[in-house]
C-alpha cells in the first residue's frame, strides 16, 4: 500500500560561514539523517493540503543553526506494514526567508 508522509527532519548546521548551506531539503544531506513520520495519509492530495499547516524553523544560537523541515514522502508498505520502496519527496514546508547572524 502506498503511503503519504508528512515527515519532520532536523539537521545543525555548524558555522557562520556555513550558512549558506541553508536551502530546501538540507535536512536530508549528509550521513546523519534523522526524521520521523509527524501524519500519513493515503492520498498524495490529503497530504499535500496539510503540508500547508506547516512551517520550516531556522534556530540560531550563537554560529549553531538547527534547521528543522517537514516534507511529504511517498512510501510503498506491504500489509504487515513493512517498508518497500519509496523516498520520493513531493514537497517541503517552505523556509524562513533570510538567515542572519
Amino acid at each position: 500500500m502506498t503511503k503519504y508522509e508528512i515527515k519532520k527532519a532536523t539537521r545543525e548546521i555548524r558555522g557562520y560561514k556555513n550558512r549558506n548551506k541553508i536551502g530546501e531539503g538540507c535536512t536530508l544531506e549528509g550521513n546523519d539523517i534523522f526524521d520521523e513520520i509527524v501524519k500519513s495519509f493515503d492520498s498524495k492530495d490529503e497530504a499535500l493540503n496539510a503540508l500547508k499547516a506547516y512551517k520550516s524553523e531556522i534556530d540560531i544560537a550563537g554560529d549553531l543553526y538547527m534547521v528543522t523541515e517537514y516534507f511529504v514522502q511517498e512510501n510503498e508498505y506491504d500489509e504487515d506494514g513493512e517498508w518497500i520502496d519509496g523516498g520520493d519527496i513531493w514537497e517541503f514546508s517552505p523556509l524562513p526567508e533570510g538567515v542572519e547572524a
